[in-house]
């Protein structure tokens, strides 16, 4: 609590007041000591400034409710201080005239530099107060009322926020709802083929006993091969699909082991080469890595090259070229400190096109260029999963006509 030079010996409570904090600018020690003494028997908050530099700076640094502002001051005029507070931060507190000059002219400049009320002097002590108490009602209403449309400004904008969101993820839900359809149609279609090829061939056995006591061994065995191969082909479908299920179920489990990744990859290679070798494709790897060991699990990992290599043999034409390379990297960026080993799985196929790349990893998903293939959508989709959870990614470049790219990285211990 301080004691004002200009009343020697009254003390004023600068706690906080619940009738109000009001600041009073009067030069005169007789007016401030009688607003003053009014004030504090009515539990106001009272702080004093004789001149207009120094209410402006009171002002600036801790705005009150209310100003109560003499006209007559020894710097600047009232009028002067109020129109520099308007301009301010606290333009919304409320600015009492309170003063000697009573004219017209005088009160109408009050109103135009801010003011929202004028008292004459001599005053009465209750109109005095009636008029305060008015204009702290109203500016805390206006207060309570900006911070209500605030909030409610805040809320809509949530909502709509949130609206947006949920909009913006039942979209994502139909368009998957329409590819899971498509995908179900294809799913059907792609296992009634091979289905059918191998009833087909029972079916022949069984009705024509005496042909196929004819055939030669030679004939028999692609009979059971070409069914073999389409038994195959089902369920590698079905184990796609169920790998794809596990992942999106977050069932996925990954068992890390030290792993020579050379060996993993010299593993899919040799595999792939079989394949290749029947489209007269040429597999390369001129420099895989030697020797480098990685926390991995071994069987996804084969998994996702030979997924990789498969795609490349399926999806290039006779003669052309599959080529696997092996660098270890440096990060750069926010992945300054960290090395990456890189593998890069590129073919001379027909690649994919450019509107289909986004969703490249997505499943349930076919692109223009591969529809009718069995798998289509699902091998790609667990390969990004096995690959995230081993703290990976994979990405992939593509141009119709001259091949695709796909490149796996793994951070290095």
């Amino acid at each position: 609590m301080n004691t004002p030079s200009y009343l020697p010996g009254k003390v004023f409570d600068e706690t906080f007041a619940p009738e109000g904090d009001i600041l009073i600018v009067d030069d005169t020690p007789a007016n401030l000591d009688l607003l003053s003494n009014m004030l504090v028997s009515r539990q106001f908050r009272v702080r004093v400034a004789t001149t207009g530099k120094r209410a402006l700076s009171i002002v600036a640094a801790n705005p009150p409710e209310l100003i109560l502002l003499d006209i007559n001051l020894p710097d600047l005029d009232g009028y002067e201080v109020c129109r520099t507070l308007r301009a301010t931060p606290a333009a919304s507190v409320p600015v009492i005239f309170i003063s000697a000059l009573d004219e017209i002219a005088d009160k109408v400049m009050a109103f135009k530099a801010g003011g929202v009320d004028y008292i004459t002097k001599p005053f009465q002590e209750e109109e005095v107060i009636a008029r305060i108490e008015t204009q702290i009602r109203i500016s805390r209403l206006q207060r309570e009322l900006l911070r209500k449309h605030t909030e409610l400004t805040e809320t809509n904008a949530l909502l709509d926020r949130q609206r947006g969101e949920l909009a913006e993820t039942n979209l994502k839900l139909r368009e998957m709802d329409h590819h899971k359809a498509g995908f179900t149609a294809m799913l059907v279609h792609d296992l009634k083929s091979p289905l059918a090829v191998v009833k087909a061939t029972f079916e022949f056995m069984e009705t024509h006993p005496e042909v196929q006591k004819s055939l030669v061994k030679a004939e028999l065995d692609s009979f059971v091969e070409a069914s073999l191969y389409n038994l195959d082909r089902i369920l590698d479908l079905v184990g796609e699909v169920l790998d794809v299920y596990r992942s999106e179920s977050q069932e996925l489990q990954i068992l890390k082991v030290p792993t020579d990744i050379a060996l993993v990859l010299g593993r899919c290679l040799e595999q792939a080469e079989v394949v290749a070798g029947t489209k007269n494709i040429t597999v390369e790897a001129p420099d895989l890595v030697d020797s480098l060991v990685l926390e991995l699990d071994s069987g996804k990992i084969e998994r996702v090259f030979s997924n990789l290599l498969s795609n490349a043999v399926k999806f290039t034409a006779k003669g052309g070229t599959i080529r696997m390379d092996t660098a270890v990297v440096s990060g750069e960026g926010v992945e300054e400190g960290t090395n990456w080993l890189r593998v890069t799985v590129t073919d001379t196929g027909a690649g994919i096109p450019a509107e289909d790349l986004p969703y490249i990893f997505e499943p349930y998903r076919q692109t223009s260029a591969t529809k009718g293939r069995i798998g289509v959508g699902l091998g790609l989709a667990i390969v990004k999963r096995i690959v995230a959870a081993h703290g990976g990614n994979v990405t992939v470049r593509s141009k119709l006509g001259v091949g695709s790219a796909f490149t796996v990285e793994f951070p290095l211990a």
